[in-house]
């Protein structure tokens, strides 16, 4: 008896051991894979009319110049709020991550920054209290030149590919590929020094001055960026040179300070209308029942 309730034991260890060694290695795998995907999430900033209305707001994770009528932006609670939080002068860029629609050509961009030592906006993508997350009319906005713009403007010149004639690519001399929003957009905003798996492309473009560029959806975090595939190890290949947009005079930093922050909200056409027409309504109620009361006391 005592020689089976050893091996009993035995075996209960043993599988003990087992059980620990695949747990760890379960939560290695769930870390690897949190770590991945975490990576891939879209950032958004934490804010309450977001987080209430998220299903009816789009993706947009574009750059735009402050450009309002009077020269400069509103930036408020939430979409058509009185509550401003700050008056920016046009000029200045942000970084819009969500829209929200509240009829067809009212539409607002989610934003979140920091005020510099100049008292500029600077984009910010922490999760620090001192942040400003608000909301901003995308009438009063202009997009930055981006890759989606390079894409409308090229768009002939942008041709698919398979996998039969898709280009590849290889760490350069100087161990270095460098990752560009566009063909020719003069900054870099990413860089890989080595492969692990092939670098796929979907689209090819070729330049005036006949280097091959090739546009990957994806590669280890890094999404929708092109290559130099002539030049991948080029950290300084020929800009475009695009110019910037003409903007609507900037208010000046004195005049933007004293705007009372009490806004305005913008009321949809629908609403003006609805609300005249219970206007009307109640106007004409009222004449009514006044004429009503007045010919009772005459009869009496």
């Amino acid at each position: 008896m005592d020689g089976e309730r050893r091996k009993g034991m035995m075996r209960a260890v043993i599988l003990g051991r087992t059980a620990i060694r695949a747990a760890i290695l379960a939560f290695c795998l769930c870390g690897m894979y949190a770590a991945t995907a975490w990576a891939d999430v879209i950032w958004t900033p934490e804010d309450s009319f977001y987080e209430k209305n998220y299903n009816a707001c789009d993706y947009v994770g574009r750059r735009y110049y402050a450009n309002g009528p009077k020269g400069y932006v509103s930036v408020v609670k939430e979409p058509g709020s009185r509550n401003v939080l700050d008056y920016i002068s046009n000029g200045e860029i942000f970084y819009v991550s969500m829209s929200y629609g509240r009829g067809i050509t009212d539409t607002w961009g989610l934003v979140q920054y920091k005020m510099d030592g100049d008292g500029r906006p600077v984009e910010d993508y922490s999760w620090g209290d001192d942040a400003t997350v608000g909301w901003i009319d995308m009438d009063s906005l202009v997009v930055v030149y981006d890759g989606l713009s390079f894409a409308e403007e090229h768009q002939a010149g942008i041709k698919k590919t398979g996998e039969e004639d898709m280009p590849q690519v290889s760490i350069p001399d100087n161990g270095v590929i460098y990752l560009w929003e566009y063909p020719g957009s003069g900054e870099w905003y990413g860089k890989v020094d080595s492969l692990e798996g092939k670098m796929e492309f979907d689209k090819t473009y070729e330049d005036e001055d006949g280097n091959l560029w090739g546009h990957s959806a994806y590669y280890y975090g890094y999404k929708d960026f092109w290559v130099n595939i002539s030049n991948p190890g080029e950290e300084h290949p020929k800009a475009m040179g695009i110019q910037p947009p003409k903007l609507v005079p900037a208010m000046n930093r004195s005049d933007l300070a004293g705007l009372p922050k009490t806004g305005q909200d913008k009321i949809p056409l629908p609403a003006v209308v609805g609300g005249m027409i219970v206007l009307v309504i109640v106007v004409t109620g009222a004449v009514i029942y006044s004429m009503s009361v007045k010919q009772g006391s005459k009869d009496h």
